[in-house]
């Protein structure tokens, strides 16, 4: 391995967690996942039928949130992809998914500046 790909290797792993850490500060303390928590939290403890463990309900539930945050975020990027011909991601695409996914993180991250402010 050249110099240069290991350092796109390492760029791509970098954006990879930032992406997914943004997924997860968003599906745990958005207000809007938060208001979606309650009726997921029903359709999977109807589906699991398990009412007496809310934490492992609610737990599949944030889950849920913080991958759909993911998702929807990757949206800008397939488009990106697609209307630039690429025929796989790099870097550029990853940076417009991160963008997408940290734009729906952002009443998350406002939960967090409240809480860490008081």
């Amino acid at each position: 391995m050249t110099d240069a790909s290991e350092k796109s290797a390492v760029t791509r792993e970098y954006l990879i967690f930032a992406i997914a850490a943004c997924g997860i500060i968003s599906g745990m303390l958005s207000p809007i996942m938060i208001a979606l928590a309650r009726p997921l939290a029903e359709i999977f403890a109807a589906a699991l039928l398990v009412f007496a463990l809310k934490g492992l309900v609610v737990l599949f539930s944030t889950f849920f949130a913080a991958l759909l945050t993911v998702m929807i975020g990757g949206i800008p990027a397939a488009i990106f992809e697609r209307v630039t011909g690429r025929n796989q991601s790099d870097e550029r695409s990853l940076v417009v998914w991160l963008a997408g996914t940290a734009i729906l993180a952002l009443p998350a991250i406002v939960n967090i500046v409240r809480l860490v402010s008081g």
